[in-house]
């Protein structure tokens, strides 16, 4: 007896092309790569590499803005985020830039609020502020409790999304108890 689950193999396709890369595509990745690689390299090997913390996070606060603001934008990024909003936008148009203006007012509200203070106290981190406004045990809860939340909100959403997959939580308890991995009451 069928539960009513579909597999990805039997889902109706409704008539989408598989996407590829074209020439031009391939060029314009190979090209965001070579610049990345080249700004590092060069960063990196023609003036010494990084002798502190600080010359790692900050370059010496001796780059231009030009690399700053891309190696800031590159590290707001996840990889899922690269990977997944050029195939969203090429897959399904440019409707996803809306989410970029919230990404934008978030940024420039950050480079005139919290980019000053942290510039004028030669802080790389929140936590490094945390430490220096309160104490190392101050620092170490902050930093434990971003963990546990990062990690709770990852688990809540992929609960929340395999529930929405198969119909909820109802049809969920059906299923397990069905196949006996479940039993309440006995």
């Amino acid at each position: 007896a069928s539960l009513g689950l579909e597999t990805a193999a039997r889902r109706p396709t409704l008539g989408v092309q598989p996407l590829t890369f074209s020439l031009w595509d391939y060029g314009v990745f190979g090209l965001m790569l070579l610049v990345s690689t080249g700004i590092g390299l060069f960063h990196g090997l023609s003036k010494g590499g990084q002798k502190t913390s600080e010359d790692f996070f900050t370059g010496g606060r001796r780059m231009a803005a030009v690399p700053v603001g891309l190696s800031l934008s590159a590290s707001f990024m996840s990889a899922v985020q690269v990977l997944g909003v050029p195939a969203e936008a090429y897959r399904y148009g440019s409707k996803f830039l809306w989410m970029c203006l919230g990404q934008l007012l978030n940024t420039l509200l950050t480079a005139h609020l919290f980019l000053p203070v942290f510039y004028r106290l030669g802080l790389t981190s929140t936590y490094e502020y945390l430490e220096r406004r309160f104490s190392r045990r101050v620092r170490l809860c902050g930093t434990v409790q971003y963990i546990v939340f990062v990690m709770l909100s990852g688990f809540i959403a992929v609960i929340i999304r395999g529930l929405l997959l198969v119909g909820g939580p109802a049809r969920v308890l059906a299923i397990a108890a069905n196949g006996s991995r479940v039993n309440f009451g006995e």
